[in-house]
């Protein structure tokens, strides 16, 4: 299913596993930004990473669902 697809069944049938498929598919770009954010700060640990990945992945995937006009 492709990723519009997808963003109509979150925003219009409000199928929750639609938004879960969403961040997992593109949870590879975000990781490789909060990686590259934060892979010089001494105090940061990886599972603070992890946490913040995962954070950052729903929330912009929810804002950008959110957001899209479908007509």
């Amino acid at each position: 299913m492709d990723d519009w697809a997808l963003v109509f069944l979150a925003k219009e049938a409000g199928w929750p596993p639609a938004l879960e498929i969403l961040v997992d598919r593109h949870m590879g770009w975000v990781k490789g930004m909060i990686v590259r954010m934060t892979k010089n700060e001494d105090h940061w640990h990886r599972e603070d990473s992890e946490d913040a990945e995962q954070d950052a992945a729903v929330a912009i995937i929810a804002k950008a669902v959110e957001r899209y006009d479908l007509v």
